[in-house]
């Protein structure tokens, strides 16, 4: 990282900021670069997911983190529609990407601005009726929680 003399008169901060999108998990097997079977696509995704938070606290070392993106995993029942599903291994990455964000010392702003409320971010067009979910995330760490000043997520896009 770049160190630029700030314009506030404040000392500069380090700051990353990872974009992901991570796949979803199948059943299907997961071939590795080699061409070998590496497990199945969701041990693929758990894998993705733990080296992707292991990124962020390595990169916390160095100053405030932002971790945005599709993480095909729902954190919680607020945020699916018309249910979370609850039977493994969804139940598992979950448990695993909320562990790691704590430990990490990470916070998802959305729901930290916004703990009763349901959003999505995500829709299945050809379901009968909704069906729903919550799975692109900011993750931001800890530092820089109180220096945000909104968290939303748009309806529509602007133009629209």
């Amino acid at each position: 990282m770049q160190r630029n003399a700030s314009s506030s008169g404040l000392p500069p901060e380090e700051m990353a900021i990872v974009n992901v999108y991570a796949v979803n998990g199948t059943a299907q097997p997961y071939f590795d670069e080699t061409g070998r079977v590496a497990g199945d696509g969701h041990q693929f995704k758990r894998r993705f997911q733990t080296s992707v938070m292991d990124l962020g606290r390595e990169l916390r070392r160095d100053g405030a983190v932002i971790m945005a993106g599709h993480r095909n995993v729902s954190r919680t029942d607020q945020d699916t529609h018309p249910r979370l599903r609850t039977e493994e291994p969804h139940a598992r990455a979950r448990a695993e990407l909320n562990a790691r964000m704590i430990a990490g010392g990470f916070f998802e702003i959305w729901r930290e601005r916004h703990a009763k409320e349901r959003g999505y971010t995500w829709f299945n067009r050809r379901a009968r009726g909704v069906d729903a979910a919550r799975v692109d995330y900011i993750l931001i760490s800890e530092d820089i929680v109180p220096r945000v000043r909104g968290a939303d997520i748009l309806d529509r896009l602007p133009w629209q």
